[in-house]
């Protein structure tokens, strides 16, 4: 038997954008169970827990750690591309080295996995391993007064995605079927990004399998809990003049709700589990550990913290405002305003972290909810394609020119009121023109190639 029960937010538990008052960014609150639960049966003795791997910083292998219920010998069987495998032993909570000759590395223009058998004792499991490093470096080949770059596999990437909430209108936060998830990833990659911004929300493992085989990069927001330092009126004053505020006196903490030592104890629990049941797949590549300062504290030591428990991915420490100084990017938010370029003095990577929300609500598409949410209104499909190639062509594309190495457009699609999606609510629209949308991405990465990027 599982058994649940639900304190709502008050109850001090990590919320995300669930609310009791939904309503603008706000959302309907999910009770019950909403994840994959299952059972599966184990042998008495040397049952296998866990499978994951770590890619070797030279990309010529990885590393497989296994967890059992018993300290046992493990073997690990990998399947090679060309065909044939290769079989080494180790055991269990230590690392076990696999060597390859010609790898062949996964990314997303060629997301191959291992294929892995595990055995120990009686248990015998199946898993899959990406070989993969992604890391902030000099672009290969660009001029040295260039601003450094997401690599992935030693090769610059301009990291391209939507936000991606994982609402349904008839489910809330628990997908109607397994295909729903693979659906909007494939949506997105069709339109031409590499990715997506999974916003304030862990999704089951499935959601990352999908991401895994169709090669989308996958920024993981950290659940948010506390609450939001400014309102939304604050937060457009905040964006026109970058205003930066600290995170660590005891009135930051009072602002953030998280004046709770329990609180803070409990964010950060739920960050090193988020890690641990994430780690496996290869399409994470970097994590988001506070969004528009919402339960924001003690950022730098926490991104310590982050590293310590995951030195393998990229952090964008404080997304939207309120930067603190560290982090892998310079991680702006911007609607309404006119994009920018970032100023010289901070040479870090320009991550636009969210722009556009553009809207279109469409009639027999939209949440029967009061009220429309949204920073810029369209009556028909014309002016919101009109928009998009304006915004992108004469905004968003000029800053690649300028330090830009990642965007995130709000968002795959509308979430209750808020109508300012890439797809209707019920995912059977597609709101810009498709050829368009594919068009303006791939100009973008063009002006990425053009200044020695991956295109």
């Amino acid at each position: 038997m599982v058994g649940v029960r639900d304190p709502v937010p008050g109850g001090g538990q990590m919320y995300g954008k669930q609310s009791d008052t939904p309503g603008g960014i706000w959302y309907t609150a999910t009770s019950g169970i909403w994840g994959s639960v299952w059972a599966e049966p184990l042998p008495r003795a040397d049952a296998i827990t866990r499978v994951t791997t770590r890619t070797h910083a030279d990309r010529t292998g990885f590393d497989v750690w296994v967890e059992a219920e018993s300290p046992a010998e493990v073997t690990v069987e990998v399947e090679l591309p060309e065909g044939g495998t290769t079989m080494v032993t180790g055991q269990a909570g230590e690392p076990i080295a696999v060597g390859l000759r010609n790898p062949r590395l996964w990314s997303p223009s060629d997301p191959y996995r291992y294929r892995l058998r595990v055995s120990a004792g009686e248990d015998e499991v199946s898993s899959w391993a990406g070989v993969r490093t992604v890391e902030i470096g000099p672009i290969p080949g660009a001029d040295p007064s260039e601003r450094t770059a997401v690599l992935v596999n030693g090769e610059a990437v301009l990291v391209n995605t939507p936000l991606d909430q994982g609402y349904w209108p008839e489910t809330g936060l628990t997908p109607p079927a397994d295909e729903a998830l693979a659906f909007d990833l494939l949506a997105m990659r069709e339109l031409g990004f590499n990715g997506v911004r999974k916003h304030i929300k862990v999704e089951s493992r499935r959601f990352y399998d999908h991401a895994d085989r169709l090669g989308m990069l996958v920024i993981q927001d950290v659940v948010n809990g506390g609450a939001p330092r400014v309102t939304i009126n604050q937060s457009r004053v905040i964006q026109a003049l970058d205003i930066q505020l600290g995170d660590t006196a005891a009135r930051h903490l009072s602002a953030a709700g998280r004046s709770s030592r329990a609180n803070r104890e409990r964010f950060e629990v739920d960050l090193a589990g988020m890690v641990r049941l994430l780690d496996p797949h290869a399409c994470v590549v970097m994590w988001t550990l506070f969004n528009e300062a919402w339960g924001q504290y003690e950022t730098d030591r926490l991104e310590g913290y982050l590293r310590s428990l995951d030195p393998t991915r990229l952090i964008d420490a404080a997304s939207g405002w309120f930067d603190q100084g560290g982090g892998d990017f310079r991680s702006r938010h911007r609607y309404v305003l006119r994009l920018i370029r970032p100023p010289q003095r901070d040479r870090r990577p320009f991550f636009l972290s969210e722009f556009g929300g553009h809207n279109l609500a469409v009639e027999g598409h939209s949440w029967d909810g009061t009220g429309r949410y949204g920073y810029t209104f369209h009556s028909d499909p014309a002016a919101l394609n009109e928009a998009l190639a304006d915004l992108y062509r004469t905004q968003l594309i000029p800053l690649v020119a300028h330090g830009l190495r990642g965007c995130v457009y709000t968002q795959v699609s509308d979430v209750e009121t808020e109508n300012n999606g890439l797809l209707t609510y019920d995912r059977q629209v597609v709101k810009p023109d498709a050829d368009l949308m594919l068009e303006l991405n791939a100009e973008l990465y063009a002006a990425f190639a053009a200044i020695g990027g991956t295109p």
